[in-house]
């Protein structure tokens, strides 16, 4: 409940107003978004799977590993959440690569290579607009990164 003072013209309480909020509700439409947000990556990370089916599992690898690293570093729950979320979709940009190079066996050739290594940038457009309270286009676009700077797409 919250209330507020109601005053006469000469400055005394005439009376109170409130209202009734039910927090309750709140947290329960709060956790059936985050529930839908999780499915709804999940359902986009299946996709993505679907189409390359030698790194089947990746994503979800990719996301227990992590999760296990940040929990095991004790970043909070919230982070936790964003980690997860970016885990499973830092392959969407897989979705502008040609069937025909992901699911091609043997060695690719540096143009197919080079198609390939075009996801992480690909990802990022998909993704760069959508207002995530978590970097999640940083994620998806520095996904393959190195920490000796011979990662792409900039060789941070």
């Amino acid at each position: 409940m919250i209330a507020r003072a109601v005053y006469n013209s000469e400055g005394k309480i005439k009376g109170y107003v409130g209202s009734y909020h039910n927090l309750n509700r709140h947290n329960q439409d709060e956790k059936r978004l985050r529930k839908t947000l999780k499915s709804t990556i999940q359902a986009i990370a299946n996709t993505i799977e679907k189409r390359d089916p030698y790194t089947f599992g990746h994503v979800n690898r990719v996301a227990q590993l992590s999760l296990a690293i940040a929990k095991e570093m004790g970043m909070n729950k919230d982070f936790l959440r964003g980690l997860e979320m970016g885990a499973l979709i830092h392959d969407i940009g897989k979705i502008y690569i040609p069937a025909e190079i992901l699911n091609r066996p043997g060695k690719l050739s540096s143009y197919e290579m080079g198609m390939i290594k075009t996801h992480s940038e690909l990802g990022f457009d998909i993704v760069k607009d959508i207002n995530f309270p978590w970097p999640i286009k940083d994620m998806v676009r520095q996904h393959h990164e190195r920490l000796d700077g011979s990662g792409y797409p900039d060789g941070l």
